[in-house]
């Protein structure tokens, strides 16, 4: 988007020592602004002046030389004025006298000896001043650190590099930053494109397959990959080498969905639980299992979820569990949450997604939010299954969410781990921190199968 304030661009000594002369930039273009002042620190002629001395490589000598003797023949003096020197009716050149006041090193963690330091300190000062400022450097570890600071970090394209046909290894370095570049930033752009996993947490409760029920708690379990893609369940199709052409995604999800059920992964059964062969639903953007059909839950005037899981996993990665048995009322007549059977299936379901993300190897972040739903007043199952009198205190709230992050590998390794982390508040407050279910299980490690 072209703007119509000046943009004030600190250049980085890595920009006359890889670019084209700075004359022969079309500078408006390249940073996207109508109006451009080009900042050149102290910083860069001291290591201009280095490189004109550098034993190592006669290119460099030879562009140190070539880039001072540009800016005494071209610029003179004048380029140290206030106003700079005009390069075009658009572009004017600026050379400083001063470094950055002695403060800025220090409130910003920076080192006056290191010159990319130095450089930063300059572009800080800018922007402190109220100036629209950048930084453009062909310098990836400065890009990244100027990054990291909260300056806009440019990296010089290739069409403003010189080519230097005489050095594959610099040309395949060369490729390689711009590569990052370009991965890191659509990474950034992706990461502000996810959703607030409470949003998707809050609209899966609100479009649960079975509306709420005075004598049942539900559970409700969301998942969404920080980098999404709506390839990635075809991809894990692709890479799971299964036989046959037909159906390939059902059998992939048949197979994810037994060794999530099988009994290692947790080894205690409840109901619902997972077993295979319920059968997957092709559905709109992905694939849906019901142990129970949602025209079964509401039969006549009988209207009964406890025995209800659905199970949505979607192309793009996103998955969905709904179970309608969290908790439920016995003939004592007080709602009791059952934490053995929330943490079964949360372990469950986590390991079942991280097999499909091994599958698509996807090895990033992704998003997990639990709830259970309709607790209010309810009691500890485990505690009211033993002896009397042991203290049994009502759950004050009307739900229960969590919100947390994992490694895509880490759903795989450890789910246990990863589902004690969203359920230990719960358990910790029903319970009085006396029972963990997790700890009760014996020693697994997802390695072994």
């Amino acid at each position: 988007m072209t703007m119509t304030t000046e943009l004030y661009c600190c250049l980085d000594t890595s920009i006359f020592m890889e670019c084209r002369p700075f004359r022969e930039i079309q500078w408006p273009a390249e940073l996207g602004s109508e109006r451009v002042c080009l900042i050149v620190a102290p910083v860069v002629f001291d290591e201009l002046e280095g490189h004109k001395t550098d034993p190592r490589s006669e290119r460099r000598r030879n562009r140190a030389r070539t880039t001072i003797a540009a800016f005494a023949r071209d610029l003179g003096e004048a380029a140290w004025s206030e106003g700079g020197v005009r390069l075009s009716s658009k572009v004017r050149i600026r050379c400083l006298s001063d470094e950055a006041p002695s403060d800025y090193y220090e409130a910003h963690n920076l080192n006056h000896r290191q010159g990319d330091d130095r450089l930063l300190a300059t572009v800080l000062h800018f922007q402190d001043q109220g100036h629209n400022i950048a930084l453009l450097t062909a310098d990836y570890g400065l890009f990244a650190r100027a990054r990291s600071r909260g300056i806009d970090a440019r990296w010089a394209r290739d069409e403003i590099r010189e080519k230097d046909e005489s050095n594959p290894q610099t040309r395949e370095i060369q490729r390689l930053s711009a590569r990052i570049v370009a991965l890191e930033e659509q990474l950034a752009t992706r990461a502000r494109e996810v959703p607030d996993p409470l949003a998707l947490l809050r609209q899966a409760i609100e479009h649960a397959p079975v509306p709420p029920h005075e004598k049942y708690a539900y559970l409700h379990i969301v998942l969404h990959p920080i980098a999404s893609d709506n390839r990635l369940l075809a991809t894990a199709e692709q890479n799971s080498a299964l036989d046959g052409q037909d159906h390939r995604t059902r059998e992939m999800l048949d197979q994810v969905l037994s060794d999530a059920a099988a009994w290692p992964v947790y080894p205690r059964q409840y109901y619902p639980e997972f077993s295979s062969g319920l059968g997957w639903e092709r559905v709109a953007e992905g694939w849906r299992m019901s142990r129970m059909l949602r025209s079964q839950v509401q039969d006549g005037d009988r209207f009964d979820p406890g025995g209800m899981l659905d199970l949505f996993v979607g192309r793009d990665g996103t998955a969905q569990l709904f179970c309608g048995r969290a908790g439920d009322t016995p003939k004592s007549g007080q709602l009791q949450l059952f934490e053995d059977n929330i943490a079964s299936l949360t372990t469950r379901f986590l390991y079942l997604m991280g097999m499909l993300y091994e599958r698509a190897g996807y090895e990033g972040p992704v998003d997990v939010a639990l709830a259970v739903t309709g607790a209010e007043g309810a009691i500890s199952g485990h505690l009211a299954s033993m002896w009397m009198g042991v203290r049994n205190a009502p759950y004050e709230r009307e739900e229960y969410l969590e919100v947390r992050q994992f490694a895509a590998t880490g759903l795989r390794r450890d789910p246990r781990g990863c589902a004690r982390a969203l359920t230990e508040e719960l358990f910790g407050a029903l319970t009085g921190e006396t029972y963990d279910p997790y700890a009760q299980l014996p020693e697994w490690s997802a390695e072994q199968g």
